[in-house]
């Protein structure tokens, strides 16, 4: 897979997530899955928010699984455009932290 490559992350300077960054994003991702499951047993008005919530957990742990740098809801459009990837605001400062901390 060419897309996100060590080139991108050369050229973006982002660095791929290591341990604590892929805990992190499956963790959230388990989080939003038992959300997206909740909000379909409610029902009502609360099954609108089930497919978004479950699709931005399949994108995070797309990306744990990847350990692909940058942001979880660009992965496919980076992927597909072939477009260097642009810092995600969440797990960003924690994909840092441990790049720092093993350096």
């Amino acid at each position: 897979m060419k897309c996100c490559s060590a080139e991108t992350k050369q050229r973006r300077g982002l660095p791929r997530p290591g341990p604590a960054g892929v805990t992190a994003r499956g963790v959230v991702s388990l989080l939003l899955f038992a959300g997206a499951w909740l909000a379909v047993q409610a029902g009502g008005a609360w099954g609108v928010v089930a497919l978004p919530a479950g699709a931005f957990a399949t994108l995070l742990l797309l990306a744990a699984f990847l350990r692909q740098p940058g942001c979880e809801v660009n992965l496919i459009w980076s992927c597909v455009l072939r477009k260097a990837p642009i810092d995600c605001f969440l797990f960003g400062p924690i994909d840092r932290w441990e790049h720092r901390r093993i350096k």
